[in-house]
């Protein structure tokens, strides 16, 4: 009977509560490891950032250089050009000089000629311009350790002996905040190509438009589709843009109550209270979206992959949709 009694005492006073603890252990465990693989979600993410800034730059430093050898293909086959009409002209010249000497019986003509045959036998060299061309290699997608890797997954356990132990209260440490806010990091206003995006409306604030800027030069406009049909609304109301990762040019238009997103496929995606209608670049209606339970969208974004994410403003969800 006091075996029976110590038995009790001891599951209910300390196993009991040791195995409470573990299980509140693993529940904790299971919050890090969600939050660690988020973080390198997130880190993964902003590597591809990286990644896509430096393939951005350098085709763009490969469409500068094709544009000023292009520049100076031109002026070569002009100069050779030039060369040839000049040549051309003199031998013009001397075919009529020579047809009128024959013709003429002034002696000293025919003396005090220079034959220019052997000159004229010499003739220009031939400019033969090779356009250069673009040579890359062949990307193996089983060879990605050459942007990294990741860690190998692996568990390790441990294990317990009987502990006994009493229960302690656990408390949280304090919060401090600190006396003074600290700026951390300031982030530029652009896109990943170094270009400025900006909405624009007339002075009689009848139309809207999107322009990029390229220091100072103006590049892009983007305001009507093909039929002439104006993206956004007329009128000072404030529209917020973005160039996602992807190219996307994002746009939401509050007076319109609706987001128009200029994919990197050249597709319009606009959401119209809750339905999303799909264009192609030259507006023409390529089908539409709904049936998805979106609640007030508020802003778009399309992956790499073609999924599209849609923000909702009531719910504070993002919906990720399949749409091609």
């Amino acid at each position: 009977m006091e075996s029976l009694q110590n038995d009790l005492e001891e599951l209910e006073t300390k196993i009991y509560h040791r195995y409470e603890e573990m299980a509140i252990d693993v529940q904790n465990e299971k919050v890090r490891v969600n939050t660690n693989y988020g973080e390198l979600t997130t880190a993964t993410d902003q590597q591809g950032e990286v990644w896509h800034r430096e393939v951005t730059a350098i085709v763009n430093q490969w469409k500068y250089d094709i544009d000023e050898m292009k520049n100076k293909h031109p002026a070569v086959l002009n100069k050779n050009t030039d060369e040839i009409t000049h040549s051309n002209a003199e031998i013009k010249q001397v075919i009529l000089d020579l047809k009128s000497t024959l013709k003429s019986n002034n002696t000293s003509l025919t003396s005090n000629y220079k034959s220019r045959n052997a000159e004229f036998r010499r003739l220009p060299p031939k400019v033969q311009v090779i356009s250069p061309s673009l040579s890359s290699p062949t990307i193996n997608r089983e060879k990605r350790e050459m942007f990294g890797s990741l860690s190998p997954f692996s568990i390790t356990t441990e294990e317990l002996g009987y502990i006994m132990k009493p229960q302690q209260a656990v408390s949280s440490p304090p919060v401090k905040l600190l006396d003074e806010l600290q700026l951390t990091a300031t982030i530029d206003t652009g896109t990943a190509s170094g270009d400025l995006l900006v909405t624009m409306h007339s002075n009689d604030e009848t139309q809207s438009k999107i322009v990029r800027y390229s220091g100072s030069t103006e590049t892009q406009t983007i305001q009507f589709d093909d039929q002439g049909r104006p993206l956004y609304s007329s009128g000072d109301y404030s529209k917020y843009l973005s160039e996602n990762r992807n190219l996307d040019i994002c746009v939401t238009d509050i007076e319109a109550k609706a987001v128009v997103v200029v994919n990197h496929q050249g597709h319009i995606l606009t959401v119209v209270n809750a339905l999303i209608h799909i264009l192609d670049q030259d507006g023409q209606f390529l089908g539409h979206i709904e049936n998805c339970g979106l609640g007030r969208p508020w802003g778009l974004c399309v992956d790499m992959r073609g999924n599209l994410f849609v923000a909702e403003w009531n719910t504070t969800k993002v919906k990720k949709i399949q749409y091609l």
